[in-house]
């Protein structure tokens, strides 16, 4: 029997190509890259020029796949065309980002796919899942911050602005007694735990959080997007705006490299990294406990192969699915913190807080 065949899509950019690196180090595959340039081939690698547009030749690069794993984008426009090519060939299918959009769109499917494994949409549910498992019994709050000062690559830009635009969650809100309720923060820089430099913070109750919090009942859960300079939110507002009055079919492109530009700027002269900082809260042993990871790394794209790559050997290991699954539910949260911390580059902390004082002090002081 040959060894499984994966269809990676967009190798060349910043998760692929991280995905590739992984994806090598794993004996027994076989794997088939998609992007602009070829590059050279062996044995178990072999590349070929892909436009996803072109159906055809879509069409082809999927045949024989035993998985499809898309880490290309936008994905809010091109993941139901990859994911469709992929089932009609056979394939199951992973994509590094995704939607509810398409996940409803991929809910009859005979062939299963695994949908929002990256950072986030999946590290951002699947590391409070993981928090939860360390003991905790009964949680009731939680309050995640997720962001840093990274390169802003023309695929993950166009996601950032369609993903606002297109109903990915609740800007300046939060989950709060059953509800969704307003969670307007103050402007400005402030210390945030875990982060290494003042930094600014932007609510957004996103469809995954919300998820979330009534599966496992929660009373509170808020999530923010931290940013290293407060105008990079106000840029991608005025984007965004701009985005939805025009009909200029450029007008995208444009705004993607308007949006990496300034990424580029905020870098120069300095250190990129990543923090994604997960405050649970609730009962263990009887009495209340609280207790905070903080997951350190140099930037969001190789955790969010990471993912990637845990999901697409769960399907490779398992193919008796069928449907579409986000990866947050679809996957183990101990084998992909247990992945994401064979890397080098990353680490992992855990800190014991006093759970009614941290609420407090979170509200007071600028902390989660």
């Amino acid at each position: 029997m040959s060894a499984p065949l994966i269809g990676l899509v967009g190798s060349g950019g910043s998760v692929g190509g991280a995905a590739l690196a992984l994806l090598r180090h794993r004996p027994g595959l076989r794997l088939r890259c998609g992007q602009r340039r070829p590059q050279a081939q062996s044995a178990t690698l072999e590349t070929h020029p892909l436009d996803v547009f072109d159906a055809a030749q879509l069409e082809r690069f999927c045949e024989g796949c035993q998985v499809v794993l898309n880490c290309a984008g936008p994905s809010w426009l091109i993941g139901e065309r990859v994911a469709c090519a992929a089932h009609r060939a056979g394939a199951a299918y992973v994509d590094a980002f995704g939607n509810t959009a398409l996940l409803e769109a991929l809910q009859g499917a005979d062939r299963p796919s695994i949908i929002g494994a990256g950072v986030f949409p999946g590290l951002t549910a699947l590391l409070p899942r993981w928090l939860v498992n360390q003991g905790l019994e009964r949680p009731t709050h939680l309050r995640i911050l997720s962001g840093g000062r990274e390169p802003c690559s023309s695929a993950g830009g166009a996601d950032v602005l369609l993903s606002a635009l297109g109903g990915f969650g609740t800007p300046n809100a939060h989950w709060y007694d059953g509800q969704v309720q307003a969670l307007v923060l103050p402007p400005g820089t402030e210390e945030l735990p875990g982060f290494p430099e003042l930094a600014h913070r932007s609510s957004y109750l996103t469809n995954e959080l919300l998820q979330l919090a009534q599966a496992l009942e929660l009373r509170e859960a808020s999530f923010c997007n931290v940013f290293s300079n407060p105008e990079l939110p106000t840029l991608i507002a005025s984007l965004c705006q701009r985005l939805s009055q025009s009909h200029d079919p450029h007008s995208l492109q444009q705004a993607v490299a308007q949006l990496v530009r300034a990424a580029d700027l905020e870098l120069q002269g300095r250190t990129s990294y990543y923090r994604l900082v997960v405050e649970l809260e609730g009962w263990r042993s009887q009495r209340p406990y609280c207790q905070r990871a903080v997951l350190r790394s140099h930037d969001s794209y190789s955790l969010s192969a990471t993912v990637a790559v845990c999901a697409t050997v769960r399907l490779l290991e398992d193919d008796a699915w069928s449907g579409a699954h986000w990866a947050a539910q679809a996957l183990q949260p101990a084998t992909v913190i247990d992945a994401v911390l064979q890397q080098a580059c990353n680490d992992l902390s855990l800190v014991e807080l006093p759970g009614q004082q941290a609420r407090n002090s979170g509200k007071e002081e600028g902390a989660l």
